[in-house]
């Protein structure tokens, strides 16, 4: 029996986040303080990392799962049982999920890409730009794209067509970690988008990677916990 403690509210928002593009993936314990969630959305566009800490007991393993088996509204601590099935105990509350055959899950690839600009700024203000924009998409346009843009010390968010909204943040605005004084510019598929917003709110900072015609990295980290996507781009 292998036994993991963890923060029953971290464990929700990770939880969370993984579902928001992935379905299911590998929860890995190599580190016995850490769980560090990985999966790959059906498409093989987007790819979901998560990592909180925890405290493990017993010989690290990794496990494949389906996300959406797994409870988000927990509090408090509580303890993972994990043998045959993950047991999730919380209250009186008592959760039994199979696992699934590490063969059946797509393996995620490390991909290796040259971002040409890197910053971060507040989550919250990622979230607002996002949010904004999104709102003016139609959610049944499955073209419908969201435009980043780097250039003249700016970074942009808008509709892909460029007509309906942006929003701007001023490079004084912005921690830039790898500048680039060309401008870029990329767009992601308005779903995606979508399904990451929600999340942001959970976290402090947000970390933004792109390059000219290249998927985009968010990255985002908060008390004790933290998480990435990866996501293709779609062509201008």
């Amino acid at each position: 029996m292998f036994k993991v403690s963890v923060d029953g509210t971290k464990l929700g928002v990770a939880i969370n986040v993984m579902k928001s593009y992935v379905r299911e993936g590998f929860i890995h314990f190599d580190n016995p303080t850490e769980m560090f969630f990985r999966g790959m959305d059906i498409a093989m566009v987007g790819i979901v990392e998560c990592k909180l800490k925890c405290v493990c007991e017993g010989e690290p393993r990794s496990i494949a799962m389906e996300f959406d088996q797994l409870p988000s509204d927990m509090s408090g601590p509580i303890v993972l049982e994990i043998d045959q099935r993950m047991v999730v105990s919380f209250g009186r509350v008592t959760h039994k999920i199979d696992l699934l055959h590490p063969s059946t899950v797509h393996k995620v690839g490390e991909p290796k890409v040259p971002f040409q600009v890197v910053f971060d700024l507040p989550a919250s203000e990622l979230y607002l730009g996002f949010k904004e924009v999104t709102k003016k998409l139609d959610t049944k346009d499955t073209s419908a794209g969201v435009r980043l843009t780097w250039g003249g010390g700016e970074f942009v968010i808008e509709d892909s067509n460029q007509n309906k909204i942006d929003v701007t943040y001023d490079k004084s605005e912005l921690n830039v970690r790898t500048d680039c004084q060309e401008t870029l510019a990329t767009i992601l598929p308005a779903d995606y988008v979508r399904n990451m917003v929600n999340s942001l709110p959970k976290f402090q900072r947000a970390i933004v990677a792109f390059g000219l015609n290249m998927p985009v990295s968010v990255g985002v980290n908060g008390d004790q916990i933290g998480a990435g996507w990866l996501t293709s781009n779609r062509v201008l």
